[in-house]
């Protein structure tokens, strides 16, 4: 995503763990590129295939979900040309890493959301619950009573909304979208699928003053 204001960014997003359920397989010694399945994060693994997608985008910041720990970072080498870098804690032990070429401020607002100020604008990494629709509803009247009103602000990442062309899964999830794009505006709605079952459930909300 380029947004352009005052100035213009490029911000990329990425799930970067592996598909939850695979990991109930383990005990059948099925393996991800020949390597035993540990958890549902990311896998160092795979720090050669990211690192080497990243850098063909050139992004000025970079949003990773599903990251366990800070040194499964190291494994993503053009990550090191970022000079700054966070993690961020999300729901259970989901974490989120943030790297970006300008300084990034970090606060929470008042229901436990992280908002990064970077470059003169207000980015909010999202990983929304993946197993409860009724949770993902809550989450999100939660950000809509934090961020409402304020300008130059974008929510990123994994909303785990399960939508195809405007057709949702799960009812809350539709209730959910409609509250979202009644303040803000989606900049991914032409992306059909952003998952391997053919959801779109990667998304990008944004103020009406970014472009």
């Amino acid at each position: 995503m380029n947004i352009i204001n005052q100035n213009q960014i490029r911000i990329l997003t990425w799930n970067v763990g592996v598909f939850q359920p695979l990991t109930y397989l383990k005990s059948l010694g099925l393996k991800i590129k020949n390597h035993n399945i540990e958890h549902e994060f990311f896998y160092k693994h795979n720090g050669s295939f990211v690192s080497e997608y990243i850098d063909s985008i050139n992004p000025d910041v970079i949003i990773l979900q599903e990251i366990l720990c800070m040194s499964d970072v190291d494994n993503i080498s053009i990550c090191k040309k970022y000079l700054h870098q966070i993690l961020l804690r999300t729901w259970g032990d989901n974490n989120i890493f943030v790297a970006s070429r300008f300084p990034i401020r970090d606060t929470i607002s008042e229901n436990k959301f992280h908002i990064l100020d970077i470059n003169n604008t207000s980015i909010v990494p999202l990983h929304l619950n993946s197993f409860s629709s009724k949770k993902r509803l809550g989450e999100v009247r939660s950000l809509l009573q934090d961020f409402k009103i304020i300008n130059n602000l974008v929510f990123i990442g994994d909303t785990n909304l399960w939508e195809r062309k405007k057709k949702f899964l799960f009812s809350n999830d539709k209730i959910a979208y409609n509250k979202l794009v009644e303040y803000f505006n989606e900049a991914t709605c032409d992306i059909i699928s952003t998952h391997w079952l053919g959801a779109s459930i990667d998304k990008i909300f944004h103020t009406d003053d970014i472009k």
